[in-house]
């Protein structure tokens, strides 16, 4: 099992590669579909916090503007000459019924200037004894506790209004300021006055007006003053909102909200508009469901047709690499099966077509099997002259050594080894060793003949003599020097045979010193474009021979002498020694 992904993905069967190509592509498909959605849905919480914010931001400016009617309103009441006056004169009076008058004036004043405002019911001035004087509807006093804690924050605020959260069970907050005195720039304090305001109806009209009945709202300041919704809700809003950008989807017990937040410039309040979530996406939540339903339903349907397909597809070749494994193991019969005229039936009908020839032609070879088995046996009779004429030689060198007729023996010997050597011609290659062994027998034969007139040495170096030469290629080319020179002239004939290694080739170069050549006459011949006398058809022979071993670089060459003829032989220069290491 290689570890290459790449080569063990390509080793599955093509069946298999379809099927996961066609997943990873679902798998893809999936995952942008998924990643779209995210995207859509992103978007969509983006656009229903523009809405959200821009619904609260009306809330806010509405409560607002009452928040600020009410807050003039207290200062008008803080500021006004006659109630100042009034708590003056309310300090200085020594009559209890001078007091008592004095008190219904401040009243009268307190509800003449407060104009019965819908979200202020309740009104209440403190002298700086904490004697109360309060107009409205059933006003309900503070108590001790309430008042200490509303003076000392509106004591703490030096006359600017301050908003509280009320401390009995009335729903609002309650607005007080510092009651100091104008007269002579003393701003010494007369009182304390506060103002109940009731936000909840603020908050109520504000979502009938805009239409936001449905949703959650509360407002916080340095302490939560009004909510509709529990105190872990709020902790949990406000934990999400602090990484988020203005709004954020909370869950609390099985319910989730989608929660935007807005910040008041003018009060540094923070308000906070919660919408049920599951309400809105509800809808949207069936439809990914729907959508996630259909997707996987479509993924198993085409996963089912890519398995049909691939069957298609790939039965067709297994059927054809079936076939093959019979052709190979001979019992082909062909197929009876129709296919459609697609690149795979082609390959069928060209697979049937080709199995018929092969079918044919191993018919064709048994017979002619048969035939050279036949042209064996005669042959192995006809070598019964051969091995007579060389055993008859082998006689003849025997009587003549008994005679004493040396040179008859060496020639008889001689003989017999090239007749021998002539036999076997199951080796294509021998090293240049033997084939110049051969020459040399060949040569001793015609020394004999010719006697002085021929003349024969070689130059061979020594690295050239286990070179593997072709059988039979240096012998023709001396024979050929010899009838060219001492058969056809009374002359002396000197042959020379040169061997040397250059740039991985061996060179062999039989050399004579008769008339020569003609070069042109030479190349015709290997051209084939003459046919010659005598041996031309040899050298030809010779040159196709090596060619056909060693390939067209390598052959035979025809060198330029001033005098006498040189023939070349160039081979790539392969050692027996080389051959048994590799």
């Amino acid at each position: 099992m290689t570890s290459n992904p790449l080569h063990f993905f390509l080793s599955w069967p093509i069946r298999k590669k379809l099927l996961f190509l066609f997943v990873m592509l679902l798998l893809i498909v999936a995952w942008s579909t998924w990643s779209l959605q995210n995207f859509v849905f992103k978007e969509y919480d983006e656009k229903m916090h523009q809405e959200s914010s821009k619904v609260l931001r009306m809330m806010t400016l509405q409560i607002e503007n009452e928040l600020r009617s009410l807050d003039d309103l207290s200062f008008n009441l803080i500021t006004d000459p006659y109630i100042q006056e009034l708590l003056f004169e309310v300090e200085e009076g020594e009559s209890r019924y001078e007091q008592y008058v004095m008190a219904e004036q401040l009243r009268v004043r307190m509800l003449d200037l407060g104009d019965y405002r819908q979200y202020s019911p309740y009104i209440y001035v403190y002298d700086r004894f904490g004697t109360e004087y309060s107009v409205g509807m059933n006003p309900i006093s503070l108590t001790p506790l309430e008042y200490s804690i509303v003076a000392a924050k509106a004591e703490q605020a030096g006359g600017s209004s301050v908003w509280l959260p009320l401390l009995n069970d009335h729903d609002g907050i309650t607005l007080a300021r510092q009651i100091r005195s104008y007269r002579h720039l003393s701003l010494s304090p007369l009182g304390t006055l506060a103002m109940h305001v009731n936000l909840d109806q603020m908050v109520q009209e504000a979502k009938l007006i805009l239409g936001s009945q449905e949703t959650n709202f509360y407002i916080r300041g340095q302490n939560t003053l009004y909510s509709d919704v529990s105190q872990e809700l709020e902790h949990e809003i406000e934990e999400a909102l602090l990484a988020t950008k203005g709004y954020a989807i909370v869950k609390r017990e099985e319910e989730k909200y989608f929660v935007t937040k807005y910040t008041s410039k003018d009060f540094g309040w923070h308000y906070y508009i919660l919408t049920s979530y599951d309400s809105i996406f509800e809808r949207i939540q069936q439809v990914k469901n729907l959508v996630f339903f259909l997707f996987v339903l479509l993924f198993l349907l085409m996963l089912s047709i890519l398995h049909w397909f691939s069957n298609k597809m790939t039965n067709p070749i297994e059927q054809l690499l079936s076939q093959m494994k019979h052709l190979q193991q001979g019992s082909f019969k062909g197929d009876v099966h129709i296919y459609p005229n697609d690149e795979i039936g082609q390959l069928h009908k060209e697979f049937q077509v080709m199995g018929m020839k092969i079918k044919t032609l191993l018919a064709d070879n048994y017979s002619k099997q048969l035939s050279i088995k036949e042209s064996q046996y005669k042959a192995l009779q006809a070598q019964i002259n051969p091995h007579f004429m060389n055993n008859t030689l082998q006689a003849i060198n025997w009587s003549a050594k008994l005679s004493g007729q040396k040179q008859i023996s060496s020639m008889v010997e001689s003989l017999g080894f090239l007749l021998r050597n002539a036999m076997q011609m199951d080796e294509a290659l021998v090293s240049l060793r033997d084939e110049m062994e051969t020459v040399s027998h060949y040569m001793n034969i015609q020394s004999m003949r010719f006697e002085e007139r021929l003349s024969f040495y070689f130059e061979i170096d020594d690295r050239c003599l286990n070179a593997f030469v072709p059988k039979l290629s240096i012998q023709p080319l001396v024979e050929n020097a010899v009838i060219h020179v001492l058969e056809q002239s009374m002359a002396e004939c000197t042959i020379q045979v040169r061997a040397e290694e250059r740039n991985d080739s061996i060179f062999i170069s039989v050399i004579d010193n008769g008339p020569g050549v003609p070069i042109n006459l030479m190349e015709a011949i290997q051209r084939g474009e003459v046919t010659p006398k005598g041996t031309g058809i040899g050298l030809a022979n010779i040159d196709e021979r090596i060619q056909l071993l060693f390939g067209p670089e390598y052959g035979i060459r025809i060198g330029k002498r001033v005098e006498g003829a040189e023939i070349k032989i160039i081979l790539p220069m392969r050692r027996l020694e080389d051959e048994v290491n590799v």
